[in-house]
């Protein structure tokens, strides 16, 4: 019979066993059922490493599947998303100081210390400035003068011509 305190000895066919002779005791029982049921533990093993391995597979297909859904989403997003036309942005700014060596209703052109001479078109909406920063017609502009020209540069090539102004 089997006391329901571990700590004391339990009988077993008239003789008292502890711990580790109950715990042989259940290692025998277990390797002799083992014994007399090899074909069903056979299966409960290959059972489970199949139900193991399918599971890895699929954890495997759903983590990539995510991905690809994720990448033609994305894709999706992209090629439903509307063009939209844009004015071409300036490349850069440009600016040069120096001498006026030619002027016309239409170009400048103006010889810098380090850049040497650079011609420039003047447009409809380039502004001209005095010494003093007040607004003066081109006219007033000659051959000789010190001038600061700024504008920025076109993405197709070129240059816009914003601002001249007459320098010291």
């Amino acid at each position: 019979m089997e006391n329901s305190n571990t700590d004391k000895p339990t009988e077993h066919r008239g003789r008292s066993l502890d711990n580790s002779q109950k715990a042989k005791k259940l290692w025998r029982t277990i390797k002799a059922w083992v014994a007399s049921h090899k074909a069903l533990v056979g299966a409960v093993i290959v059972i489970g490493g199949l139900v193991g391995a399918g599971y890895y597979i699929y954890n495997a297909g759903y983590a990539k599947g995510v991905k690809v859904t994720e990448e033609k989403a994305k894709t999706a997003k992209a090629s439903t998303r509307p063009q939209i036309s844009r004015p071409a942005e300036p490349r850069g700014l440009f600016a040069y100081t120096g001498t006026v060596v030619a002027i016309s209703d239409s170009e400048i052109e103006i010889k810098t210390d380090k850049d040497g001479n650079k011609k420039v078109a003047i447009e409809k909406t380039t502004q001209f400035a005095g010494l003093d920063g007040k607004k003066i017609e081109l006219k007033v502009i000659k051959k000789g003068d010190k001038v600061s020209a700024n504008g920025t540069e076109k993405p197709e090539g070129g240059q816009t011509l914003r601002r001249i102004r007459l320098v010291k």
